[in-house]
Formats: C-alpha cells, structure tokens, sequence
C-alpha cells in the first residue's frame, strides 16, 4: 500500500504548475498548508529531499513520541504504517529496518535508525539542535536528566492510562 501522511496537505498557496514529484520540476514547488494542532501550517516541500519515513502506527506510545519530537524539530515526515496482523514487522523488509521487528523504526535517505528515543535525538540534532543544548555542558546534563526522567518514571507511569 501507499504510504500514508499524518497530516494532508492544504490546497497550494498558488496555482503554479510545479510539482515536487514531477520530474519536469526544476524549482521548488510553491507552500502549502497543513493542519497542526489545529493550526494550518505554512511548509515549504523540497523537491529535492523526500520526506523521512516513520514505520509504525501513531496507537503506539513509542511512535507518538517520535512524532511529536519530529513536529517539534520542523521534520516534513510521511508515517508509513506497518501491519502487525498479517506478521510484516517480523518480515524481512521491515528486520532491515528494525533488526528486533518492532516499532517505531525511522528511514531518512539511506539511514535507518530505530529505538523511539534515539529517532527523537537524531531529529533534533539535525533540524533543531538548540532543543537539545548542546553547546552548553550544564544545559545538555539538565537535558539528558530530563530524557532519563521521561524514559524510567513517566512512560512506566503513564503505561496503566494508556491501557485503560
């Protein structure tokens, strides 16, 4: 199946031929809008890069957090959901993926990076790298304590609610 997006593109800012797929297309096409948050969103899309894939299903915790990390750094992302029922996340497509078949596993260009929280950094450090403070010792240490914070008491607290 197609991939799916998130979030659907509004209408072009402009009636402009131009498409980011077309091959025809030499300049990058014009904005469009799409809905965050209840927002619309004015975002450029390259007609150079596509997108990052984020394999998954936003019913998992560990995928929400890589989205909502991914919205925070600015990513043009597309999320491509993965069929538990008929086994996909243990077939081999998906194990080149993730090596143990779970969720969330992310694919920019030729890099695969699994492991939510890992997929939250590398966004972070590579469009919006003052979200992680890394040019300040202290702030970076009160960063990672937060991250570990999140990672050992909040998702264990959290899980029982999301079960209900």
């Amino acid at each position: 199946p197609a991939p799916r997006r998130l979030f659907k593109p509004g209408p072009p800012a402009s009636s402009s031929p131009s498409h980011p797929i077309h091959p025809a297309a030499t300049s990058l096409p014009p904005p469009r809008k799409r809905k965050v948050r209840g927002f619309w969103r004015v975002h450029q899309i390259s007609a150079r890069m596509a997108p990052v894939k984020l394999y998954g299903a936003t019913l998992s915790w560990n995928v929400t957090r890589c989205v909502a990390a991914l919205e925070e750094a600015g990513v043009d992302y597309e999320i491509v959901p993965i069929n538990f029922g008929t086994g996909e996340h243990k077939g081999p497509d998906h194990l080149a993926r993730n090596p143990f078949g779970q969720v969330p596993a992310l694919q920019d260009g030729d890099l695969y990076i699994f492991e939510s929280r890992a997929i939250c950094k590398y966004a972070c450090r590579k469009n919006k790298p003052e979200l992680l403070k890394e040019g300040d010792l202290k702030e970076s240490a009160m960063v990672d304590v937060w991250l570990e914070v999140e990672a050992n008491q909040y998702t264990a607290a959290l899980g029982p609610i999301l079960f209900e």
